[in-house]
């Protein structure tokens, strides 16, 4: 009798298990899709291909805008994650923190950027703005 109890136990508990998997699959679901039509509708960065999202952050790099730079950028790094824009964007965004005054900002990006790609032909470029950001906070 204590095995058929035991068995039944153990049924139990597989049983709830997968109900809780199953009710957080569903939730995750849910807001996953809740989300998707979620963006900003006025933003047209939202829509913009890897290469028109680039060439906009670079023209406000370039204009001085280092807000709206840092904004594209990491806009361009969340949509294209695994695009060929987004090592140079990374170093952009340190980049534009660095000019807009944000070296704590600056410093973070460039030690994220040295963790991802450790073995990037940017990396020299990369300890150079590190070595120029600390240089003009004192550090």
């Amino acid at each position: 009798m204590s095995t058929n109890t035991s068995i039944l136990k153990k049924t139990l508990n597989a049983s709830r298990a997968q109900q809780w998997l199953a009710i957080s699959l569903l939730s995750f679901s849910v807001t996953a899709c809740s989300s998707l039509g979620s963006g900003s509708k006025d933003d047209p960065a939202e829509t913009m291909s890897a290469s028109a999202l680039y060439g906009e952050a670079k023209a406000a790099l370039n204009n001085k805008s280092y807000e709206r730079a840092i904004k594209l950028y990491e806009t361009l790094e969340a949509r294209f994650p695994l695009g060929q824009y987004v090592q140079q964007a990374q170093l952009e965004t340190a980049y534009a923190h660095y000019k807009y005054d944000e070296p704590d900002a600056a410093l973070d990006a460039i030690d994220r950027f040295i963790r991802m790609h450790p073995g990037s032909d940017k990396m020299a470029y990369a300890w150079y703005l590190r070595g120029l950001v600390n240089f003009n906070r004192g550090g």
